[in-house]
């Protein structure tokens, strides 16, 4: 037991979730591991329910601090780290028991070590806020089905694809050698864009088709803003839009999904020229059902 797992959990107000996350880690079969609770400053009472959560057990270790929204609770915690191996898990979410052992299992059969830039991951089930054991199946791929998943990321997130964070098991050079770190400019989709970051690297990439992460479909979540997610999309479009350069293929599936993003959301106004003409179908049927809908109602 040499190898080192550093979990990190960054909460924000979600007292009432903590002690099951907390519990989930606790139950894990591997035991060699530390787990960092970030406080980002929340107002609940977070405080007093983490200190209470890891009294007389030395593998934790607590930090609060201002506001800095996910991911700069994310940075603070991965800024602790001393693991060989990432696993995070927000305190919303769980982790079946047998997660770490399973994911170290599958690195060894692998013919990999710590040394390797390795992405581990799972498939997950999305939970019910207030019954975990009450799952709903999945919509869209848990899954990379190509063997580029930079360009899954970029062109399906979202309506085709979607890992949630905790199903991820990251090789901790990852964050230390090449310095990868969640963007705190962004608000939204900041887990997008770093794991386009990521898998720029080219990791070895293992799967687990088991479900070992568990998503809690909380209806306060960030994800349920619709109004900054598609807000936090196109900001990460246009970031690696600009990092990758005209003609790359990069440029053009984030371009591609930058107006995507937009006709979904209905911001006509903001999408490129070449892209109205291009969704120019789409945009047809909405405008002729809107004017259906007026139509009957002048009646």
């Amino acid at each position: 037991m040499d190898i080192k797992i550093s979990v990190i959990i960054p909460c924000y107000n979600q007292a009432h979730y903590l002690k099951e996350a907390v519990d989930s880690v606790l139950a894990q079969t591997y035991t060699n591991w530390e787990c960092i609770i970030i406080n980002d400053g929340s107002i609940d009472q977070t405080d007093a329910v983490a200190k209470e959560l890891i009294i007389n057990d030395d593998r934790f270790i607590y930090k609060k601090q201002l506001n800095k929204g996910l991911p700069g609770a994310r940075n603070a915690g991965l800024a602790l780290c001393k693991g060989d191996y990432i696993q995070l898990l927000d305190a919303d979410d769980l982790l079946h028991p047998q997660k770490m052992e399973k994911h170290l299992a599958l690195i060894k059969k692998s013919g990999l070590s710590k040394d390797d830039t390795i992405v581990s991951y799972s498939e997950h089930c999305y939970c019910d806020q207030n019954d975990v054991h009450k799952t709903y199946p999945t919509t869209v791929n848990c899954h990379f089905v190509t063997d580029d998943p930079v360009k899954e990321i970029v062109l399906n997130w979202g309506n085709k694809l979607s890992i949630a964070a905790n199903a991820y098991f990251f090789s901790g050079n990852i964050f230390f050698s090449q310095g990868i770190r969640f963007d705190e400019t962004i608000k939204t989709c900041e887990d997008v864009d770093c794991w386009i970051r990521i898998f720029q690297l080219k990791p070895h990439i293992l799967f687990l088709d088991e479900k070992l992460a568990y998503y809690r479909n909380t209806p306060g979540s960030m994800s349920k803003n619709l109004e900054k997610v598609w807000k936090g999309h196109v900001q990460v479009m246009e970031k690696h839009m600009a990092l990758a350069g005209r003609g790359t293929p990069l440029y053009k599936w984030a371009r591609f999904k930058k107006n995507e993003v937009l006709l979904g959301s209905r911001k006509f106004g903001k999408m490129d020229w070449p892209y109205k003409f291009y969704f120019g179908s789409a945009l047809l049927s909405y405008y002729r059902k809107r004017l259906l809908t007026k139509l009957q109602f002048s009646k």
